[in-house]
Order: C-alpha cells, then structure tokens, then sequence
C-alpha cells in the first residue's frame, strides 16, 4: 500500500466505523502534532474517505470510511499474525514461480505448469490461514493464565483498564498483543466494552465470548467482576 502514510493509518483506524467531524476525530486520538485536516482531505482524494457537509452547520465537515478506507480498517484490525512483511510479499510473489516450475520440471507439460501456477497464487492465503489457526490456538491456551493476571490486578485494587494493560505487560504474545489492541483502542477513546468486542470478533472463541459478557454484565449492573472472572476460570477449566 503505496498512498497512505503512518498517521493516516492510524486516522484510518480510529474512525472505524464511525461517522465524526475533523474536530471529533482530533479530540479522540493523539497524533502527535500532525495536521488532522491535511490528513483527512489527502485521505479523501486517495479514495479512503467520504466527505460531506453537516446539513446543521455548512462550515462542519463529515468523515467516514469508503468501501476502500472500510477494507484496509477491516485489514488493520485483525489480529496480529507473526509474519514479516517481506517474506509475506516474497511468498505471494515466488509462491506461482515455484510451484509452476515445479510441475513442470515433473511432467514437462506446459499447461499443468500453467495449472500450477494457479495453484501457487493460493497457497500464500493457506499458509496466512494457517498461522491465524495456530495463533488462536495459543490464545486460547492462555486464557486462564490471563484470567488469572485479571483477578490478581483487580484484587490489588486496580481498575479494569489497568489489569487490561498490566496483562499486556506480563503475558508472552499472542495474549499480549491481542489485549495490547483493547488497551491501545481504549487509550483512543473507544469504550471498553466496544474494544473488547472486537477482540472477540477477531478471536472468535467462545471462552473469549463468555468474558466479554461477563465484563460488560458485571460493568453494567455494579457486579463484583473478580468472583465473575474467578468462576470463568473454572468454568474454562471444567470445558477442557
């Protein structure tokens, strides 16, 4: 991706699916001094946006992703895969060479060649699928231990969001990084509940499920969290 910029990026991401003015969008994120509405307006003419005018108040401006900017959000908010950028475009880009030269050095058949090819231009998107398979797999094998990392933070007396980046600092990826997402959205501006959410769209477990709506009932009706969290435990125990 070639026309948008670190900042934009993060502009991108922050919008999500909102619809927000320039002035809403600055209040919500941090950018470091960077230009918001330079940004937005460059973001505009590369497609990634939609503009449009308040009807209440003409000198307001509203933004919201296009079916491109919608795309690339859905690219950025999945989760983190442990592969580099550079052997992942080297695979996309060698994995048809190979695998036509391959067939064709076993059959010396140019349209099985050709066949292969084909072939090989899906297996980057079966090895991708495959590492997300096994990410989630030791996610899910680190479910307790953060349950644990929760209960013990929220008995030391530390909110929600504390415990949330404390397990961000004491668990090994893929916990980490994935929890690392709700504290960094969090920071931004998005509600906890809502970051969570997405955690769990991006999972898909459901363990995870099981959490996300235990926070959001034990939040919403003044619940003690840490005997909830404790009996998730259990009960996540008591499945395996």
């Amino acid at each position: 991706i070639q026309d948008i910029n670190n900042v934009q990026a993060l502009i991108l991401y922050n919008i999500g699916r909102d619809d927000l003015t320039v002035g809403e969008l600055t209040n919500r994120g941090y950018y470091l001094g960077s230009n918001v509405s330079y940004n937005v307006r460059k973001m505009a003419e590369s497609d990634y946006l939609d503009q449009e005018r308040s009807p209440h108040d003409r000198r307001s401006v509203r933004v919201k992703l296009s079916d491109k900017g919608l795309k690339l959000w859905k690219t950025l908010d999945e989760m983190f895969v442990d592969v580099q950028t550079t052997r992942l475009k080297l695979a996309y880009g060698a994995a048809p060479i190979v695998a036509a030269g391959a067939v064709y050095f076993v059959t010396r058949s140019a349209w099985r060649a050709a066949a292969g090819a084909a072939a090989g231009i899906v297996l980057p998107d079966l090895w991708v699928r495959l590492v997300k398979a096994q990410r989630i797999a030791r996610f899910h094998g680190q479910m307790v231990d953060s349950l644990f990392v929760l209960s013990s933070s929220l008995q030391a007396g530390l909110s929600l969001a504390q415990a949330f980046e404390t397990l961000e600092a004491e668990m090994p990826p893929p916990a980490s990084q994935e929890f690392g997402l709700v504290v960094k959205a969090h920071r931004l501006g998005r509600p906890l509940e809502e970051a969570l959410e997405q955690l769990n769209l991006r999972i898909g477990l459901d363990e995870l499920n099981l959490i996300t709506n235990a926070v959001q009932v034990a939040r919403g009706t003044g619940g003690d969290l840490t005997r909830v969290i404790k009996q998730l435990i259990l009960t996540i125990r008591e499945k395996k």
